[in-house]
């Protein structure tokens, strides 16, 4: 009843808008506020994390402090007006394909009336697939470049580790005439490449804090959710598992070069 067109005029304003014109008061439910010459009642405060996302193309602005219901007679409206943005939530169970069936048999129905010389069609399509496909190719990309970087460096940190494998074949000689096990040997080892790749993975959090700026003042304008991007403890205790499991897998041979343990696979 709130779309209706002549219906009391409600609102919902953001956290910020919140904060900086009331002050943070409780007491803002309900109260009046002037829009455009008309009194409007404040029903509700988005969370401080409320983001819209919606496609560019559909020219919402990202900084909007008040909401008001859409009330617009629409029997009324041009059927070739095609200005507005609908967002639609799912019942759960119900995938894109039954919801495009739906949206079809609606259609079908519209078609011989208002659209039998426009070729106007629906298509239903996820919120988060329409708001990355543009950047999801370049970021799957990217992806994979860091990715092949990371094996290169990898690679090339297990060759050098060979190495030194080799001179301290007598080290590990006289550790086991000191009666160090294999199990102990190989440990040793492990534990200083391990240490070696989380010292890496220390330095590239410092790098990733020092240009995350730079990369987004590089980026597009319209890459989704460029103002959320950040570093956060998420991203740098996958750093340091990745840089862990690094140490693990390429100094396991030079480790196992080293203690002269001979595996059978």
């Amino acid at each position: 009843e709130e779309e209706t067109p002549g219906a009391q005029r409600v609102a919902i304003i953001s956290h910020g808008f919140w904060q900086r014109v009331f002050g943070g008061e409780q007491s803002v439910i309900g109260s009046a506020i002037n829009l455009s010459g008309r009194p409007t009642t404040v029903v509700g405060v988005l969370p401080a994390n409320f983001a819209l996302m919606v496609p560019p193309e559909a020219l919402v602005p990202a900084n909007v402090d008040v909401w008001i219901p859409y009330a617009v007679d629409y029997a009324k409206q041009e059927r070739d007006s095609h200005g507005l943005t609908v967002i639609g939530r799912m019942k759960p169970g119900v995938t894109l394909p039954q919801a495009q069936d739906e949206m079809n048999a609606i259609a079908a129905r519209l078609y011989p009336i208002h659209y039998t010389h426009t070729g106007f069609e629906v298509k239903v399509v996820s919120l988060h697939g329409d708001i990355v496909r543009k950047m999801r190719p370049a970021l799957l990309v990217l992806l994979a470049a860091v990715g092949f970087v990371l094996l290169i460096a990898c690679a090339n940190v297990a060759n050098l580790l060979l190495g030194p494998s080799a001179t301290r074949e007598r080290e590990m000689a006289v550790r086991a005439a000191m009666g160090a096990s294999r199990v102990r040997l190989l440990r040793q080892l492990l534990t200083e490449s391990i240490l070696l790749s989380l010292i890496g993975g220390v330095f590239g959090a410092g790098l990733a804090v020092w240009g995350v700026d730079a990369l987004l003042a590089l980026s597009p304008a319209d890459l989704p959710r460029i103002d959320e991007v950040h570093i956060d403890l998420r991203m740098l205790g996958f750093t340091f598992v990745v840089a862990a499991l690094t140490g693990i897998l390429f100094g396991l041979v030079p480790a196992l070069k080293a203690s002269r343990i001979n595996l059978t696979l």
